[in-house]
């Protein structure tokens, strides 16, 4: 049963092989990825939101990544990572969007 919803940029190429790379995990089909644009409005190309789909509460930044981790089994051994705040800072500057060139793939 799918418990979140995980946005995705339509046009952004780094965000839908991020997509890719998660759905090969989510063994118990917890996550629907979408490309759709959530109720907070259009997302940047390079930006990322997560919907809890019970609650309807929505996640951007680190808080959807985090969201995500939680209901990929084999992600929660990284949850205990959100508790730094460097790595939320760093989290939220990857995740809050790209022009050009940042959002390509090494």
């Amino acid at each position: 049963m799918q418990t979140l919803r995980f946005y995705i940029h339509p046009e952004c190429e780094r965000c839908r092989r991020l997509s890719h790379f998660h759905r090969r995990f989510d063994w118990l089909r917890r996550i629907e990825h979408t490309t759709r644009t959530p109720a907070g409005g259009e997302l940047k190309p390079g930006q990322v939101a997560a919907e809890d789909i019970a609650s309807g509460e929505y996640f951007h930044g680190y808080r959807a990544i985090q969201a995500l981790c939680r209901n990929i089994p084999l992600y929660r051994i990284f949850l205990p990572l959100f508790w730094l705040k460097p790595v939320q800072r760093k989290l939220d500057r990857e995740l809050s969007g790209c022009d050009g060139d940042g959002c390509k793939l090494p």
